[in-house]
């Protein structure tokens, strides 16, 4: 799963911004080639009359560390079988955010924990070779602790094959086993968490 971090400014990258007294130069035959072009995208979206529309969804992935390790699941399912990645997967209609990833936590790995926060927003757009969406998710990543013994043994289930922990030298030894991004994101929760300590 390719993760890509939201920014600010990403949002607006697609509109065009007219300030005060400025004047629009775009020609006719300028403005039918971009409605062409916007129709020919959401073609591709909608390519297959008999299936839904591909909508953005709601995602969650739960971070855990024990000490300086950080909880990864191998993935069962695609998108991403096969690949280590943090345990995760949709929000259900009218269920939480934190709720969410303490479901699919305890799901994926039976343990049992708290989510505090929010570590960071990321989105994943995957296309097939002839440019038609696939899926678009929007996924949260939320940070969790562990509520029962830390000497708990993780048992994969559900959408995982396996789970594990690992150092953070040891993801970053995982190349392309891991599911894009992994590492980076490893690496924020870490320095945010070592921030935090320093803070309090």
């Amino acid at each position: 799963m390719k993760y890509q971090r939201l920014s600010p400014s990403s949002a607006y990258s697609q509109s065009t911004r007219i300030t005060p007294g400025e004047t629009q130069t775009n020609t006719r035959s300028e403005i039918k080639t971009e409605a062409q072009t916007k129709a020919k995208a959401t073609s591709k979206t909608h390519a297959d009359p008999t299936k839904p529309p591909v909508v953005p969804r709601a995602g969650v992935i739960s971070v855990v560390r024990r000490q300086n390790l950080f909880l990864l699941v191998r993935r069962l399912n695609a998108p991403d079988a096969g690949l280590w990645g943090f345990p995760g997967g949709k929000v259900e209609p009218g269920e939480r955010l934190f709720s969410a990833a303490e479901r699919e936590l305890k799901e994926e790995t039976d343990l049992t924990s708290t989510a505090t926060h929010i570590a960071d927003i990321i989105e994943t757009i995957r296309h097939a070779a002839d440019g038609t969406l696939l899926f678009h998710y929007v996924i949260t990543a939320i940070c969790c602790i562990e509520t029962g013994d830390e000497q708990t043994p993780v048992a994969a289930s559900d959408d995982a094959m396996e789970a594990r922990w690992f150092s953070l030298a040891e993801i970053g030894q995982l190349g392309t086993q891991a599911s894009s991004g992994l590492y980076n994101l490893a690496i924020r929760v870490a320095e945010q968490d070592r921030t935090n300590t320093l803070i309090r």
